[in-house]
C-alpha cells in the first residue's frame, strides 16, 4: 500500500518539471585553454514565465546592452555582455564595454575577462533586430582570469585564453 502512495507523491512532485520546457535558439562555441565548449542559447519556459538566455535592452541614456548566455543542464555557463554607446548598435559598431565569463561548475567559481591583463574583443558578422527580436553572429577572444566567486576579484596571475563564436536569435526587453 505504501508503494502506490509513494508513486503518486512522486508523480505530483514531477509535474512542474514536466511543464518546464527549453527551446534552443542558437549556439556558442569556444576553446578555453585546451577545453572545447559548445553550449546552446535557449528560451526557458515555466508556466507563463518565458526567459530567453539571449536578449537586448536599452536602459536609457543612449546605452544598449546585448547579453548572450550559453548554458546546459550540467550548469556550465558562458556569458557575453556587450554595452554599446551610442545606441542603436550595428554590425560595425564598437563595444563601449565587453565582459566574457565562463562558469564551468554553476557554483559561482568562474573565469572572467573583467580585470584581465588584456581586454577582450568581439566582432559581429550579423547584428540585426526590430522591436521584438533579433539575430547576432560573430566571434570573440580574450583572456579569462579565475575568480573564486561572483563577487570575488579575478586573479590576473591565473588566466587562460578563450576564442570562440556565437550565432543566436535574441529578444528585445
Amino acid at each position: 500500500m505504501k508503494f502506490p502512495i509513494f508513486l503518486s507523491v512522486l508523480a505530483v512532485a514531477a509535474m512542474p518539471a514536466l511543464a518546464d520546457e527549453t527551446e534552443d535558439i542558437g549556439k556558442m562555441q569556444a576553446t578555453f585553454g585546451d577545453q572545447a565548449i559548445e553550449l546552446p542559447t535557449m528560451i526557458y519556459t515555466s508556466g507563463d514565465d518565458v526567459s530567453p538566455s539571449a536578449y537586448m535592452f536599452a536602459p536609457g541614456g543612449g546605452f544598449t546592452v546585448l547579453s548572450i548566455a550559453g548554458m546546459n543542464m550540467a550548469n556550465d555557463r558562458l556569458d557575453i555582455q556587450v554595452d554599446f554607446y551610442p545606441a542603436p548598435p550595428s554590425t560595425g559598431a564598437g563595444a563601449f564595454s565587453l565582459e566574457i565569463s565562463y562558469d564551468p561548475t554553476g557554483n559561482g567559481q568562474r573565469w572572467t575577462s573583467d580585470e584581465a591583463p588584456t581586454p577582450a574583443a568581439i566582432s559581429f558578422t550579423t547584428l540585426e533586430f526590430d522591436d521584438v527580436q533579433g539575430r547576432a553572429a560573430g566571434t570573440f577572444t580574450g583572456e579569462l582570469c579565475y575568480a573564486d566567486g561572483y563577487e570575488a576579484e579575478a586573479d590576473p596571475g591565473n588566466c587562460k585564453l578563450i576564442e570562440g563564436s556565437f550565432d543566436t536569435q535574441f529578444f528585445m526587453e
